[in-house]
């Protein structure tokens, strides 16, 4: 039952971490776009060049946002690995510790020894 609401409550967490996430690459993308086309509009009187300006940026941005998105996975899939090969060597050499960590972080998770 315990790891059950465990479950749950990472899950709430994750969806509002990307739901953070597209909010704000929404409003970057927005200003960003917005601020470019009245640039473009003061500059020019052309509705074709404003509008060629607008889809540029967007695509510009959107290549930005996927890069970034890709290297942000990337860098925290290396930190992960890192740490499960750290865990790993650590359960080899010392048992005893792996056991005691795993043991305290299920605690702070919020399962109590009585129920594991």
């Amino acid at each position: 039952m315990a790891l059950g609401v465990i479950e749950q409550k990472r899950a709430v967490i994750e969806s509002r971490a990307r739901i953070r996430e597209f909010v704000f690459g929404i409003q970057d993308g927005l200003i960003s776009t917005v601020g470019l086309l009245a640039g473009v509009q003061g500059a020019t009187e052309s509705n074709a060049v404003v509008i060629l300006a607008g889809m540029t940026s967007m695509f510009a941005g959107a290549i930005s946002m996927a890069a970034g998105s890709y290297l942000s996975s990337s860098a925290e899939k290396e930190i992960f690995d890192k740490e499960l090969r750290e865990a790993e060597e650590l359960a080899e050499k010392e048992p005893y510790l792996a056991a005691e960590g795993l043991l305290k972080a299920l605690g702070q998770e919020g399962l109590k020894k009585e129920q594991g």
